[in-house]
């Protein structure tokens, strides 16, 4: 049989003591003979692999051996085990091709159809591809000593069947991923089929189900966005053509280009779901809409048009409830600046302010710091524009402008609601300051933003809406101004020297002498790390962000400095930093030698 090849052409090895116990609990069974001796076979084969590589523990084995008859199903199910590591090791030893996900991604379109059934794939764990060229099958198996499934597969067709190897987990994220092009259902992902999306593609279905391909094209955009970990999307008209783009990482990246044909049904299929009036389009408009993901994950879309001479754009936000669970320690602040802010959260009063452009991570670093506080001794209140995530415990207000719901007349309905923490979405006016200000110095921890380049212009900026300086001296606790850096992808990483890094910076415009300005100083005796690009971070050589912070806390000597006539926002900086302040532009040095992310990152994210 087929299958029994696989362990013939690889069966050097004998049995030995194992084999008793196994052949014990085998006979208990009622077992046949020949089932008997494959499983001895293959029970050795990949105790083999265990000792000889030392992927587990001596005592984990032997609870191991207990509890597995198959030490394959066993290796399928043990945590202890790197899945990884041991599907390339048996590949090795059984000389069959190992398959990661995006080797298998790239063979989607030789998938074979309706040779057997779906849930039977499902159940043996496998793909099935069909060369078109050579007509010859390939099935990629999790359990390559699975016999009954690979003997039935090769009974469904003519050809010699190859089999390949790859893991559970990748072989499950790739059927799920394209179960409908194994269905034979109407449906593809945003990097196939709709690259070639026209108008054409409505006429294959009837007039009564013309809206249909929309309908999925706009649903497989918001999921795939999801998928590479996009925050944002944007549907964008030009005069010939439409875009879609992804904010990924902070940065946008096109993702498709399609015909300008379809731009008035994307855009119509968008405002009908997000409950916008379709007919207007000469106005902006902003709306919602829900969305249940592939693992039934729930994500809030928060969607706004633009009108422009080509047509209404469309961003779409993603905001997806499971994916914020806030905690301090997730910030990877240093022990000295946790500590800080953690002080200043438990103090009786003051004013924390954080600060940083849109984007940067400012509600991630405001939920944090409140998920800290104990919520069964103090009432937390916020006032948001938008409750972007709803915390337990938090009792949580949004905005409306249209009924005069503002950041100040949401902060004066807080205080009459015998708050002990209160926090502002934003300070945008003196108004809202004064009240920020004072409720502060009344008893009151008041967390909120501002939008200023550094934590120290944010004393500047107060002052410079009309806040009083002793007022602002006396309530402002501490200001952390926070930058989101990409990291450098982990599965691309590579290293060079001082001298290659300075010839790629000045081929992207970065000079010596711009350098110099920032006080960057390259260590000719260091290798700096950088991300060549890959599958995996989609070319750029970046994956995922963290924050780099400045944290600013107004000592004694600066809070005399703010009360005098000709305060100097200089002098200021300057006892900061011999106080031993870290600044955004040091906080990201020290993520660079730590290999952590790039120069380049730190000079577009960070500038001047």
């Amino acid at each position: 049989m087929l299958g029994q090849d696989i362990i013939l052409d690889s069966d050097n090895t004998d049995i030995d003591e194992d084999s008793t116990l196994v052949e014990e609990r085998l006979n208990s069974n009622i077992i046949e003979n020949n089932r008997k001796s494959k499983i001895i076979k293959i029970n050795n084969i990949i105790k083999d692999i265990i000792k000889e590589h030392n992927l587990m523990e001596l005592d984990k084995f032997i609870t191991f051996k207990e509890d597995y008859l198959s030490y394959m199903r066993g290796v399928l199910e043990c945590n202890s085990i790197n899945n990884e590591n041991f599907y390339y090791l048996l590949s090795q030893k059984l000389n069959i091709k190992l398959y990661n996900y995006h080797q298998l991604e790239a063979q989607s379109s030789n998938i074979a159809k309706n040779i057997v059934s779906d849930e039977f794939l499902k159940h043996s764990v496998s793909i099935l591809f069909k060369n078109k060229e050579d007509k010859e099958f390939e099935l990629v198996i999790a359990d390559p000593f699975d016999y009954e499934s690979i003997d039935h597969i090769q009974s469904k067709i003519s050809s010699k069947l190859k089999i390949s190897i790859a893991s559970e987990h990748t072989i499950k994220k790739t059927l799920k991923k394209f179960k409908a092009s194994i269905s034979g259902d109407y449906k593809a992902t945003i990097s196939t089929q709709y690259h070639n999306f026209t108008k054409k593609d409505l006429h294959k279905f009837d007039n009564e189900n013309s809206e249909l391909p929309i309908i999925e094209f706009v649903q497989f955009v918001v999921l795939e966005a999801k998928k590479v970990r996009a925050s944002d999307i944007h549907i964008e008209p030009t005069e010939d053509e439409l875009i879609v783009r992804y904010r990924v990482d902070g940065v946008l990246q096109t993702e498709v280009t399609l015909p300008l044909k379809v731009h008035r049904e994307v855009v119509s299929r968008i405002k009908i779901i997000s409950d916008m009036n379709v007919a207007e389009k000469r106005l902006p408009q902003d709306g919602r809409f829900d969305i249940v993901d592939e693992e039934g994950k729930k994500m809030d879309m928060r969607v706004s048009t633009f009108p422009t001479v080509y047509g209404e754009k469309v961003v779409m936000r993603l905001l997806e409830q499971d994916s914020l669970k806030p905690s301090l320690e997730d910030l990877n602040l240093d022990s000295e600046d946790l500590e800080l802010l953690q002080n200043k959260i438990n103090s009786p009063y003051g004013l924390i302010l954080i600060t940083g452009p849109t984007g940067s991570g400012k509600t991630t670093t405001l939920y944090s710091a409140l998920s800290t506080i104990d919520k069964d001794t103090k009432n937390v209140l916020t006032v948001e524009d938008p409750v972007e995530y709803r915390l337990d415990g938090v009792y949580q207000m949004q905005t409306n402008e249209k009924i005069g719901l503002t950041f100040a007349n949401g902060l004066r309905t807080i205080l009459r609601q015998d708050p002990d923490i209160i926090m502002v979405g934003e300070i945008r006016d003196l108004d809202t300051a004064n009240m920020a200000i004072r409720a502060s110095l009344t008893g009151h921890i008041v967390f909120s933003t501002l939008h200023t380049n550094d934590s120290i212009g944010v004393i500047i900026r107060l002052i410079n809406m009309g806040i009083e300086p002793f007022l602002v001296s006396s309530a402002v606790s501490l200001t952390v101004a926070q930058r989101l850096v990409r990291n450098i992808c982990p599965d691309c990483i590579d290293y060079r020297t001082s001298t290659e890094l300075l010839e790629h910076l000045e081929e992207n415009g970065v000079t010596k002498s711009k350098l110099e300005s920032l006080n960057i100083e390259l260590d000719e005796d260091f290798d700096y790390a950088y991300g060549k690009g890959c599958s995996s971070c989609r070319g750029t050589g970046y994956r995922g962000r963290q924050a780099v912070f400045e944290f600013f806390e107004p000592t004694l000597e600066i809070k005399q400095e703010i009360l005098k006539s000709d305060f100097d926002e200089s002098r200021i900086r300057e006892i900061a930093k011999r106080d031993g302040m870290q600044t955004l532009l040091d906080h990201g040095l020290e993520l660079v030698e730590q290999g952590v992310t790039t120069i380049d990152e730190i000079i577009r994210v960070i500038g001047d």
